[in-house]
């Protein structure tokens, strides 16, 4: 069971009322709700309205479940008391009414949560979430599921009293939190709070110990006789006050692109009712899948099989609108994203996405990713890996996910240099500017070259060094629509920051590198074709 963060994001998250996708016209979602279906590219964006003045849209609905978990937690913990007090002390009158209202209780609270787990289930498989509804909506599912867990080893210690007037040893060990599926580096270490392993008992249960150490190994899916120590540690000790143990692991060897998973075991010595000493084996189903690269060559195929296992799932297809919500929670993972989250995937990117990759089909096959991924793969990569890009992305710099057409929309009526910056749809991983002509006249587009940046000159480098270009539109904000909203930027109070600074070498006793830009300030990779590049018009 994995755990997600709940961090709040920004105003770049794309979050607004009514930012959410539903993939069936005809269903309404079960808590009442009207529903009014737009059309963008063919597809269907869902308005919830509110009911009777109240605020009744899907982002309440998953708020409202966040606020339900103290409840349950209440629940849960008022009804350990109880058995325990029952067992503890009415061993021999189980006919009596406090039997009775506990039972009651197991079965109320047993279907509250089962309700809960599935309505919460079918929002996830239903609407295209924004990202901090998503990771909301995940975290609380994830507690459900400990709260569920934690009710059956409540459930089964009392009908083990009832059948044998002794109730037994009920424990189990759950994996809370954990960053999985996800690519890990070689040498790379886990932050503390990241993977956390709980010791859940039923009501009668105490540790004998104030030792108690949980182990873990790491698990492959072929036979492997090697005895490299792949992971460290092995052991940490848990913390008694929490029943929780937290791995800071660090990765010491590849996986060889193979993916692997890890389970977590201990033995607790215990005292039962009857104040006896006990040894008790618990381990936990294993964590979800990850793979170890040794090498940045290695994390695109990587990154494409952990997000088929998570999206697909042994199916062959998948619905786009969980399609979608997966593709988003991978996307702020692999831009380093979680936490804090200050942009992951809008509307009116999947919309855009969907358009342009799946003919507007509301499911998703094995072909169809791997050419969406193909495109989208290579995006990531620059974005996880190109210096700066990232931040770029994150603070609304680089649009994204824009067609021409939709590009000339926004820069239509804006000065001359106006400009807004895209990835291009037909050269994997390149970004494409879109600016306004000296003129004003005309909309250009240019296409990055490889020579225009390198390691020593970025982005913001070129952009800052060219003429031509003077105020980006920043994403600042989605309308109700889904519509991007833009503030024209001096294009030097936004991409300085992200300029490669040569001043820091020491280079005393050395004269400065004469300008190479005398005419153009698009840097041309051969004088053919400057013409070419000089209009702007190269076909992206």
């Amino acid at each position: 069971m994995g755990s997600h963060c709940m961090n709040g994001v920004n105003q770049l998250s794309g979050s607004s009322t009514g930012s959410m996708y539903n993939s069936d016209q005809s269903e309404y979602f079960n808590y009442g709700q009207s529903l009014h279906l737009g059309n963008s590219y063919g597809a269907q964006p869902v308005m919830i309205y509110p009911v009777q003045g109240s605020k009744n849209d899907l982002s309440q609905i998953i708020i409202n479940s966040y606020s339900e978990l103290v409840i349950f937690q209440q629940s849960i913990s008022e009804l350990v008391y109880s058995q325990k007090d029952l067992i503890t002390t009415s061993m021999n009158q189980f006919n009596c009414p406090q039997l009775q209202v506990i039972q009651h209780k197991h079965l109320e609270l047993n279907n509250l949560l089962k309700e809960k787990l599935n309505s919460l289930l079918m929002l996830k498989r239903s609407y295209i979430l924004d990202i901090e509804d998503l990771q909301i909506l995940l975290y609380v599912l994830n507690e459900i599921e400990i709260h569920v867990k934690q009710l059956e080893l409540l459930h089964n210690e009392l009908e083990h009293t009832i059948k044998h007037n002794t109730p037994g040893i009920h424990c189990a060990l759950v994996i809370i939190r954990e960053p999985f599926p996800e690519v890990i580096s070689k040498g790379q270490e886990l932050g503390p709070e990241v993977l956390v392993v709980k010791l859940l008992f039923a009501s009668v249960i105490n540790l004998v110990s104030q030792y108690c150490p949980v182990n873990v190994e790491l698990v492959r899916s072929t036979t492997r006789n090697d005895k490299k120590k792949y992971i460290d540690p092995l052991q940490i000790a848990l913390d008694i006050s929490t029943n929780e143990a937290k791995f800071p692991l660090k990765f010491l060897e590849g996986t060889r692109r193979v993916k692997v998973n890890l389970r977590f075991s201990m033995k607790i010595p215990l005292v039962d009712s009857n104040n006896q000493s006990v040894m008790c084996s618990v381990e936990t189903p294993l964590s979800k899948p990850f793979i170890v690269i040794t090498s940045d060559t290695q994390w695109l195929t990587s990154t494409e099989e952990m997000f088929k296992i998570d999206a697909f799932q042994s199916n062959l297809s998948v619905s786009w609108t969980n399609f979608c919500n997966t593709l988003n929670q991978h996307f702020i993972r692999v831009t380093k994203q979680d936490p804090p989250v200050f942009r992951g995937l809008a509307i009116s990117d999947f919309l855009y996405m969907n358009h342009r990759f799946f003919d507007g089909k509301q499911s998703v096959d094995y072909p169809s990713f791997s050419r969406f991924f193909e495109w989208f793969g290579v995006i990531m990569n620059v974005l996880r890996h190109t210096k700066h890009m990232n931040k770029l992305w994150q603070y609304g710099l680089i649009y994204g996910f824009m067609n021409r057409n939709e590009t000339e929309k926004c820069l239509y009526g804006k000065s001359p240099g106006t400009f807004v910056i895209r990835f291009s749809e037909r050269h994997h991983g390149k970004v494409a500017i879109a600016y306004v002509s000296s003129s004003g006249r005309r909309i250009l587009h240019y296409l990055v070259a490889d020579n225009d940046t390198s390691k020593k000159r970025t982005l913001g480098n070129f952009i800052c060094e060219s003429d031509q270009l003077t105020n980006v539109l920043k994403l600042v904000n989605y309308h109700e629509n889904n519509s991007p909203s833009f503030l024209p930027i001096n294009k030097i109070e936004a991409f300085m920051p992200y300029c490669s600074d040569h001043n820091n070498e020491d280079t005393l006793g050395y004269d400065p590198m004469e300008t190479p830009w005398t005419g153009l300030s698009f840097p041309l990779a051969n004088q053919g074709d400057a013409k070419r590049r000089k209009r702007g018009i190269e076909q992206t």
